[in-house]
């Protein structure tokens, strides 16, 4: 399963990569280096130029893994977990 976070312009304020360490980042091209830079140890993928809006930003994730589960989580989540829902 990929978890993937699209993030822009906020290279000191991805906190959801912290809370899912198995997570990639998903960063325009251009702020790579600044993402890096904030945070040297994740996992960060640029995303081409011509690829503007959270919609294409998106459906060109999908279309670069292979993986058939894709999770898409905000950058700013602060904790995770479930419940189990009983009958």
């Amino acid at each position: 399963m990929l978890i993937a976070i699209p993030s822009k312009g906020r290279p000191t304020r991805v906190r959801s990569a912290e809370v899912l360490a198995d997570a990639v980042v998903f960063v325009p091209e251009n702020e790579r280096a600044s993402y890096q830079r904030a945070a040297p140890r994740r996992r960060i993928v640029g995303v081409p130029a011509k690829v503007r809006g959270i919609t294409a930003t998106r459906n060109w994730i999908l279309d670069q893994t292979d993986d058939p589960w894709v999770v898409f989580v905000d950058d700013d989540v602060k904790a995770q977990g479930w419940k189990k829902l009983e009958p």
